[in-house]
């Protein structure tokens, strides 16, 4: 009895299956026809396809390159099994750094260029609070703060641009001041 049972519900959950296959056919050729869905994804096949064979030619023209991609992966997955033996397979990050060893090295080295700069602008700025040196500037709004900011830089920048000038070609910036001081002397 029971086998009768099983074999009939198997029958109609196959029965519904197909019906829904069926169904989901339907739907999907009404959407077809309207947004050409098989044309487009057989234009990026085709893109693809192309792509891959130049890839294809490519690697076999250029053996180093092959080589280089062959020692990046070869070295990516040594890395990654070795890192799963000492750590677990499936061990969750508690620091929020990826779970791939070359990426964290990549991240930590970021935080530590980031420590060292945020460390040199202490130094830079003696620790004083930007807003406080701001407001002794008279900058009141935001905006003001910020234009003075590109101001000093571009003045920073100008006066590294002429003094480099002055030290490569000083008959240049010679010429230039001259220049300079007619137009705006008259």
């Amino acid at each position: 009895y029971l086998w009768a049972f099983d074999f009939f519900n198997g029958l109609w959950f196959m029965y519904k299956t197909g019906q829904l296959s069926y169904n989901y056919y339907k739907a999907y050729a009404k959407l077809d026809q309207r947004f050409q869905l098989e044309k487009n994804l057989n234009a990026w096949n085709s893109r693809f396809l192309k792509a891959k064979v130049n890839f294809d030619e490519w690697e076999k023209e250029n053996e180093v390159g092959r080589k280089a991609l062959a020692f990046v992966r070869t070295f990516w997955l040594v890395e990654e099994t070795n890192w799963k033996k000492a750590e677990g397979k499936y061990k969750q990050r508690e620091d929020g750094l990826s779970k791939y060893r070359i990426i964290r090295y990549l991240q930590k080295s970021r935080i530590g260029f980031a420590t060292i700069c945020k460390a040199v602008w202490k130094r830079v700025t003696f620790g004083l609070n930007m807003n406080n040196l701001f407001a002794a500037f008279g900058a009141s709004s935001a905006s003001e703060r910020w234009e003075r900011v590109y101001t000093g830089l571009a003045a920073f920048v100008c006066f590294h641009a002429i003094g480099t000038l002055y030290s490569t070609a000083p008959g240049v910036i010679g010429l230039l001041a001259v220049v300079a001081g007619s137009l705006f002397g008259l």
